[in-house]
């Protein structure tokens, strides 16, 4: 539930394992343990871990020298060994400045007479963290005093779980273990063990999950619940003698582009002109013409979204850039502010300022050998959609759009209705469903009032309170539910939240007199179809819309416009297909028609 605040926190995956402090999404590069990199030689490693209350960071340096100057990366390894490029390299007098610019971070540091450590303070966003490294040959295997795995069946996919326990580290007088999602990458979450005369507990904080069983004789295998949203879900513990790092499940996407490629790709960037802070990098795909070709600016949804707009392995942009370009059209795509090899503050940001970033790309577009400036359109995802309303709203030259799963309805029917419509496709019950409606109604009303967070956060308790009264629960149920969804609501208090809560696209598309295409899958889960295209068709009947618009729904096909059975976020991941290519045709038959017509 509430997926649209955990997608915008991070790319989901079935359990919504949080990417934190490192995240990044930029390419992940694999690297074995026990490995260099095989892509710098002969590399320097450096190794640390940053602790953090929710998250141990292995991190790994890899620095070479050539002709006098430094270059380098940093890999995250328990963030799907998401690679960041150093942007910055300085090592003079034993003093090191190491800066991170994709991910608004720096390490400054002090290095050993003996040159083999290096003793300093990670600091992103503001916030400093000890890290200190030291040369090594190769990366260390992941610490454990013991090591548990289990199977966990998440509905939709069977996450293979590790659980690691370590000697003489205590949280509170408790014992710390670190838990591990091997399936999907994500490692090293901080949790507490208790053990009573009848009972084991883990928590994990940053997971908000808790799993409780039995104490027996046997301790090689423990059994219990995992409980991470309202489902209790079986887990068993069995002990191992060695901890995995991740398993080779590599899932299969067969519409990830290959090259070699017929057309030309050109990696570029721009300053966005009203905020000379933010500069945007992205991918610019040319077919090769001896004419300027129409072409198609992407534009991402909510959450710090890469230029591929990469999520479970799926990466749909790159797909249709290379779909579309193939086609005839050129097609840029770029990494939102703040992410990937962006610049800027995704986290403070609003509607407002990713409506900015579009204009400024299509800006950078017009201007472009070999793009035909008056045929530059925008097909926004998602939230994405009502930044291309909006953006074309405010530059009349925008001369046609594509809305991929695009809103009609208010930002505040969105978030209801996505999380009531997620709820019955879980079996939920009449009664649950009323009672849940107004939990939501009721919370996004108390966002838009505004209170001082200390009151804010003493009404969400309430509101859960009155929510569970209705639910038939057990204590321990209760108790876990309880915690996690006051704390998911409570994180939804941010300014681009509330914006979101009132960005009125009804208001916007009847300004609009150029051609659009509005599709959406049937089994659409995030923005519901039916009503979602009622709401927009409404919307266009109060102007004259003009005579190419279409509004469709595409059977069998959800949120990503791929094919589905349930159209649950935790089956993204499991469907090798990243977008139907029904879906990818009606978009290049539409810019056939409206390009043609211009």
């Amino acid at each position: 539930m509430l997926s649209l605040s955990l997608h915008r926190l991070c790319r989901l995956t079935s359990l919504v394992f949080s990417c934190l402090l490192l995240s990044t999404t930029a390419a992940g590069q694999d690297v074995a343990v026990g490995q260099l990199d095989a892509t710098i030689s002969p590399p320097e490693l450096w190794y640390g871990v940053i602790k953090t209350p929710a998250v141990w960071l292995r991190t790994a340096v890899y620095l070479t020298e050539e002709n006098g100057e430094w270059s380098g990366h940093a890999i995250s390894l328990d963030q799907k060994k998401a690679r960041m490029p150093l942007t910055k390299i300085s090592r003079g007098d034993n003093r090191w400045t190491l800066e991170f610019k994709s991910v608004n971070a720096e390490f400054q540091g002090t290095e050993a007479t003996d040159h083999r450590s290096v003793e300093g303070v990670f600091t992103q966003n503001g916030v400093p963290l000890a890290l200190n490294l030291q040369r090594l040959a190769a990366i260390p295997p992941l610490p454990a005093s013991k090591v548990y795995r289990g199977e966990l069946n998440a509905i939709i996919r069977k996450l293979s779980m590790q659980l690691r326990i370590i000697d003489n580290e205590r949280i509170d007088g408790k014992q710390l273990v670190l838990v591990d999602s091997l399936s999907d990458g994500f490692t090293s979450f901080v949790g507490t063990l208790e053990q009573t005369d009848n009972q084991r507990i883990v928590r994990v904080p940053a997971l908000k999950a808790v799993w409780k069983g039995p104490v027996t004789e046997d301790d090689s295998l423990w059994t219990g619940n995992w409980t991470q949203g309202f489902i209790p879900l079986p887990l068993e513990w069995k002990r191992e003698t060695q901890p995995l790092d991740e398993l080779n499940l590599k899932p299969k996407r067969p519409q990830t582009p290959q090259p070699p490629f017929p057309y030309e790709v050109r990696e570029v960037s721009w300053t966005n002109d009203t905020q000379p802070n933010v500069e945007l990098s992205g991918t610019l795909t040319l077919p090769r013409s001896e004419h300027p070709v129409p072409a198609i600016i992407l534009i991402s949804g909510s959450g710090p979204q890469d230029r591929d707009e990469t999520i479970a392995e799926h990466q749909p942009f790159w797909v249709i850039a290379d779909y579309l370009t193939r086609q005839g059209f050129a097609v840029l795509r770029y990494d939102d502010r703040g992410t990937g090899v962006s610049t800027g503050n995704h986290q403070s940001a609003v509607t407002a300022d990713f409506i900015s970033d579009a204009l400024s790309a299509w800006t950078f577009l017009s201007t472009q050998a070999g793009v035909d400036a008056e045929k530059i359109g925008l097909l926004g995802h998602s939230e994405g959609s009502s930044i291309a309303l909006s953006a074309a709203v405010q530059n009349p030259r925008i001369p046609f759009l594509i809305l991929m799963a695009g809103a009609g309805w208010d930002g505040r029917q969105i978030v209801v209705e996505q999380t009531l419509e997620m709820a019955r496709r879980q079996g939920a019950s009449v009664t649950s469903l009323l009672a849940l409606r107004t939990l939501m109604e009721q919370h996004s009303d108390l966002v838009l009032a505004q209170p001082e967070p200390t009151e804010f956060a003493t009404q969400v308790d309430q509101l859960v309170d009155a929510y569970l009264e209705s639910e038939k629960l057990t204590d321990d149920e209760r108790e876990v539910t309880e915690a996690v969804l006051a704390g998911r609501l409570k994180e939804l208090n941010s300014n681009w939240y509330r914006d979101f809560l009132q960005r009125l696209p009804s208001v916007e598309i009847p300004k609009l007199k150029i051609p659009m295409l509005a599709v959406w899958g049937s089994e659409d889960v995030q923005v519901p179809a039916e009503g979602n295209r009622q709401a927009m068709q409404a919307a266009l009947e109060r102007s004259q819309p003009h005579t190419l618009t279409r509004l469709e729904i595409l059977p069998k096909l959800n949120h990503l416009l791929q094919p589905c059975q349930t159209g649950l976020i935790q089956e993204y991941g499991t469907i090798e297909t990243t977008i139907a290519p029904v879906a990818l045709e009606k978009f290049a038959e539409f810019l056939r028609s409206v390009t043609a017509e211009q």
